[in-house]
C-alpha cells in the first residue's frame, strides 16, 4: 500500500476522530488526499453498518452515513493498516500479528456494543492499535519467529516482561514512537498504556470504560494464542460478568470475533492467519505446542517463497515501468515508438500512408495547482479512457509525456484526420466532477499526415515532427486541431 501523501493532511483527519468538527465537503476533500481511504471508508461501512451500506458505492455518501467522526477513526485504521503493510513483515508473521490485532478490535467493538458503555467505532480504534506495536518492535529489532515462540504465547505482564528481555523494549514504547512521527492523537496513545495498567478512581468515566473494554479483549486475544486457551478462555469469559454480560454472550462475542476476523481483515486490506473454530481453541489445555517443528519448517519455507515471489514482482514491475505508464496503463515513451516503428513498415509495405497525432491537454499545470495533482491523475485517467473510445483496432495509443498523449493511425490518412477530431472533441467534451466543483479541459490536436511512407520514414521521426509544430503554434492555440503535411 500506498503511504499518505502528506502528514498533514493526515492529522488533519485523526483531529476528525476527537471533535468530529467538520462538514460534508471538506470531509470528502480530506478523504480523497489520503490514497486508498475512501475505499476503507466505503468497505467499513458495508461491513459494519450493513443496514446502510448495502449496495452502497459512493465513499462520500458512506461518510455522510457515518459521520466525521467515524471517518477520523477509519483514518486511523487506515494509517496503521498502510504502515505495517509498507514494511513487508514476513508473511506468516504479519498474517498473526494482525489475527491478533483484529481480534482485540473485534472484541473492543462487541463488548462495548453489550455494554453500551462507549461508542463501538472508538473501541473498535482502540482495540486495534493495542497489538499494533508489536509491527515496529519486530521491524526495527527483527526476531521474528522468537516472537512467535517467546512472546506470542505469553499474556499479561509476563508477556510484557519477555518483550523486554527479547527486544530491550516493550510493543507499546514501540507504538508511541510511531504515533508522535505520525500525530496519532493523544488519546490512542494513552490507551496503549493504559489496558495493561490498573483503572484508577479518578480516571473519567468514559475513559475508564475504554480501558476496560481494551483490557477485556486484550486478554480474550492473549487467551486465543496461548497453549491453555481452553481454561484460559473461561477465566476470560468470566472476567466479563464484571461488566454485565452474562457467559453465554461473552461466549457468543469469541465466536463471533473468529467468524468475524477475515471480513475485518478485508475492510483493512490486510491478510490474517487461518483462524481456528471455538472447539479447537477449547481442546488445548497447556499441552498444546503452537510451533512444533513441521510448523518451523513451513514458516521458513514460507519466507523462501514470500522472498523468491516478491523478486519476481520486482522485477515484472521494473519491466512494466519501462514498457507501461502506471497511472494510464498505455505505452510510455519509448514503448510507444518501438510499436509505431513496426506499424510504419507495415504501412511501407502495404504501400499505404500514415498520420501520427499529439493529444496535449491545455492549462495542465494550473488545473493540478488549483486542485492538487490528485485530481490532475484522476483526469489523465479519464481523458485516456476517452481516447481509447475514440481509436480503432489498429490504432497506437501512448502518454508520452505529463499531459500529452500520441496517436498513430496507419492507413489513409483522412481517417488519421476524423481521429484527431475526434480526440480534441472527446476531451472537450469531459468534465469531471470533485465533489466540490466541476473541472472542464480541452486540448490542442497537432497531427502530422504523410500519404505514402517510404522505406526511410522512422517513427520517432514522425513524434520529433509533430512536437516541432506543436512548439511552431505557440502557447495561445487552445482547443484547436493543427495539421501539417
Amino acid at each position: 500500500m500506498t503511504p499518505s501523501p502528506s502528514p498533514d493532511a493526515a492529522r488533519d483527519l485523526f483531529q476528525v476522530s476527537e471533535t468530529g468538527g467538520t462538514d460534508v465537503r471538506k470531509l470528502a476533500e480530506q478523504m480523497a488526499t489520503v490514497r486508498g481511504l475512501p475505499e476503507t471508508v466505503l468497505r467499513y461501512t458495508q461491513v459494519f453498518y450493513r443496514r446502510v451500506g448495502e449496495g452502497l458505492t459512493d465513499p462520500t455518501r458512506a461518510a455522510v452515513i457515518l459521520g466525521p467522526r467515524v471517518v477520523g477513526h477509519i483514518a486511523i485504521m487506515h494509517r496503521l493498516a498502510n504502515g505495517l503493510d509498507a514494511a513487508r513483515l514476513p508473511n506468516g508473521v504479519g498474517q498473526r500479528l494482525w489475527s491478533d490485532c483484529i481480534h482485540r478490535a473485534l472484541a473492543a467493538r462487541f463488548l462495548a456494543h453489550r455494554t453500551k458503555a462507549v461508542n463501538v467505532d472508538l473501541a473498535f480504534t482502540a482495540g486495534l492499535a493495542l497489538e499494533w506495536g508489536v509491527g515496529p518492535l519486530l521491524i526495527n529489532r527483527g526476531q521474528h519467529l522468537r516472537w512467535l515462540a517467546q512472546v506470542r504465547i505469553e499474556s499479561g505482564a509476563r508477556r510484557v516482561r519477555v518483550e523486554k528481555e527479547l527486544y530491550g523494549d516493550t510493543h507499546m514504547t514501540a507504538f508511541d514512537d510511531t504515533a508522535r512521527e505520525w500525530g496519532l492523537p493523544p488519546w490512542l496513545v494513552g490507551i496503549v498504556h493504559l489496558h495493561k495498567t490498573p483503572v484508577e478512581d479518578n480516571t473519567p468515566v468514559e475513559t475508564a470504560a475504554l480501558q476496560r473494554i481494551c483490557q477485556w479483549a486484550d486478554s480474550l486475544a492473549e487467551a486465543m494464542t496461548s497453549p491453555a486457551a481452553g481454561p484460559a478462555l473461561e477465566e476470560v469469559v468470566r472476567a466479563a460478568g464484571s461488566m454485565g454480560v452474562h457467559p453465554d454472550d461473552a461466549w457468543r462475542i469469541v465466536e463471533a470475533v473468529l467468524r468475524m476476523t477475515p471480513a475485518a481483515a478485508e475492510v483493512l486490506d490486510v491478510d490474517v492467519s487461518p483462524q481456528p473454530t471455538i472447539d479447537n481453541l477449547k481442546s488445548r489445555t497447556g499441552d498444546y505446542k503452537s510451533l512444533h517443528d513441521s510448523e518451523w519448517a513451513a514458516l521458513v519455507q514460507q519466507e523462501n517463497d514470500r522472498l523468491r515471489a516478491e523478486l519476481s514482482e520486482a522485477r515484472a514491475a521494473l519491466d512494466r515501468a519501462a514498457r507501461e505508464d502506471p497511472l494510464t496503463r498505455l505505452p510510455t515513451m519509448n514503448t510507444f515508438i518501438d510499436l509505431c516503428e513496426s506499424a510504419v513498415h507495415r504501412c511501407h509495405v502495404d504501400g499505404t500512408g500514415a498520420t501520427l497525432i499529439l493529444v496535449d491537454l491545455d492549462d495542465f499545470t494550473e488545473i493540478n495547482g488549483r486542485h492538487t495533482m490528485h485530481t490532475g491523475d484522476k483526469l489523465l485517467v479519464h481523458v485516456a479512457k476517452r481516447l481509447r473510445g475514440v481509436t480503432q483496432a489498429d490504432n497506437i495509443l501512448g502518454r508520452v509525456a505529463g499531459n500529452t498523449f500520441a496517436i498513430l493511425v496507419p492507413g489513409d490518412v483522412r481517417t488519421g484526420q476524423v481521429i484527431g477530431e475526434r480526440a480534441r472533441a472527446c476531451v472537450e467534451a469531459l468534465h469531471l466532477d470533485t465533489g466540490s466543483t466541476r473541472i472542464e479541459v480541452t486540448a490542442t490536436v497537432v497531427g502530422v499526415s504523410l500519404d505514402e511512407i517510404t522505406e526511410t520514414t522512422r517513427a520517432e521521426d514522425l513524434v520529433t515532427t509533430a512536437y516541432r509544430h506543436a512548439k511552431a503554434a505557440g502557447t495561445n492555440v487552445r482547443n484547436r486541431v493543427v495539421w501539417s503535411r
